[in-house]
C-alpha cells in the first residue's frame, strides 16, 4: 500500500582512477561535450563522491555528486548516465 523509501547502501569519495572512468562514461553518453566540458563537470580538485542507493522497486542506482550536490545518476541495469537537473552542469 505504501511505498518504501530508498536506502543508501554506500557513499564513497572517488579516487582519480574512478573519476577518469566516469569522465569516459560521460563522454560516451554526451558525445557533444568536449574534454574541457567533462573536466568542468568532474573536476580534479573538488570533492567528488559516489552514492549507491537501493530504490523502493528493488533496483540499485548510482548518484555522482560534486561538493555534495548530485549531478548525474545511473540505474544499475541500464548503465546510462542521466543529469539530475538540480544544478546547471555547464556555464
Amino acid at each position: 500500500m505504501f511505498k518504501k523509501p530508498f536506502r543508501v547502501k554506500s557513499q564513497t569519495s572517488m579516487k582519480g582512477s574512478d573519476r577518469k572512468k566516469v569522465r569516459v562514461e560521460i563522454q560516451k553518453s554526451f558525445s557533444n561535450l568536449s574534454v574541457e566540458d567533462v573536466n568542468t563537470i568532474i573536476p580534479n580538485k573538488e570533492d567528488v563522491s559516489s552514492v549507491k542507493i537501493h530504490t523502493n522497486t528493488g533496483e540499485n542506482a548510482f548518484i555522482y555528486c560534486v561538493n555534495k550536490q548530485p549531478l548525474l545518476f545511473e540505474l544499475d541495469k541500464q548503465k546510462v548516465l542521466y543529469p539530475t537537473g538540480k544544478k546547471k552542469i555547464l556555464p
